[in-house]
């Protein structure tokens, strides 16, 4: 099997307007809603981040957009996230972009939350610390190497963690982004951080010593199993920023 190895480092960080040589996809990518792949893939360039790490948060999170449960299609879910890549609205508001140029930010459109998503992972470190990025997104060990085992399954060979500070894509020259996704703005460190309970019904310690197989195999089904009291303990939303 080839391994795809993804080293980081700054020199493979991708400048404003470059593109990034994309991990090619998986048969198992097949299983993801083809404009959410799209969407992914056309992110993951526009960002210089690895499109697999964006469609393996759009499953966790939501199994991307197809979970019934509050807060993915519309409304809230108990500690105010929405949409398919679960942003709260404070911060949707400081990192959502207008991904498909219709004048509007809008979290619950795909097309606006997967850049938004990039967007992000981008200001807080990726791709050249892709799991501190994808920690700053979740507050849990075990959500980020969810996070990366589904990267691995979506993308052709091994996607594997490489370098000294995570995985990610390297960086080729290439036009300037178009308008509606803006340059990636930083973001803060040692910010108050929101609860929730995980819209796919994972039991969500933020710790790696609770088991997550649910997580791995989450869909709309499951997670309706899965959404008991017992299930739903403590996760992280995201910056609560002002």
């Amino acid at each position: 099997m080839v391994t795809l190895l993804f080293g980081g480092g700054a020199a493979n960080a991708c400048p404003s307007g470059g593109t990034a040589n994309q991990p090619e996809a998986s048969e198992e990518a097949n299983s993801i809603p083809r404009n959410y792949l799209r969407l992914y893939q056309q992110a993951g360039q526009k960002y210089g981040i690895p499109w697999n790490v964006l469609a393996g948060i759009g499953k966790v999170e939501t199994d991307h957009g197809r979970s019934n449960l509050p807060g993915v299609k519309s409304g809230e879910n108990s500690a105010g996230a929405g949409g398919p890549m679960q942003f709260l609205q404070s911060t949707w508001n400081a990192y959502g972009v207008d991904g498909n140029g219709d004048g509007r930010k809008d979290r619950y459109d795909p097309e606006d939350a997967i850049p938004g998503a990039a967007n992000y992972l981008k200001a807080s470190g990726a791709p050249e610390d892709m799991r501190k990025a994808i920690f700053a997104y979740n507050h849990a060990d075990w959500y980020v190497d969810d996070v990366l085992e589904w990267a691995d399954k979506y993308a052709k060979g091994n996607f594997e963690v490489g370098g000294d500070n995570g995985s990610a894509a390297e960086c080729e020259p290439g036009p300037q982004a178009t308008g509606s996704y803006p340059p990636a703005r930083s973001a803060p460190r040692g910010r108050p951080w929101a609860p929730r309970t995980s819209p796919t019904g994972c039991a969500a310690s933020a710790t790696r010593s609770r088991p997550c197989s649910r997580c791995r195999a989450a869909s709309a089904a499951t997670a309706a199993r899965a959404a008991s009291p017992a299930a739903a303990s403590t996760r992280w939303a995201g910056p609560a920023t002002s």
